[in-house]
């Protein structure tokens, strides 16, 4: 499922990352992060409802956004 996901947020992010779209970025990471962790929540029913880290996402290979994100001059 992450690697799927991955291949949107790249597409996404290339395409709409130029001009200053940093604040509309963090938010959609931010709803990204939540629907991830409602669907693996979903999927193992043994697993808490304490939130899974963004840095464990990012161990399993997720792309953010905002890691897209580059100054251009």
């Amino acid at each position: 499922m992450i690697k799927q996901l991955n291949e949107v947020v790249r597409g996404f992010g290339n395409y709409f990352g130029i001009g200053n779209v940093k604040k509309k970025f963090l938010a959609l990471d931010k709803w990204t992060r939540m629907r991830v962790r409602a669907f693996i929540r979903k999927k193992k029913s043994t697993v808490s409802n304490s939130l899974l880290p963004n840095k464990l996402l990012e161990e399993v290979g997720m792309v953010f956004l905002t890691n897209l994100l580059t100054t251009r001059f």
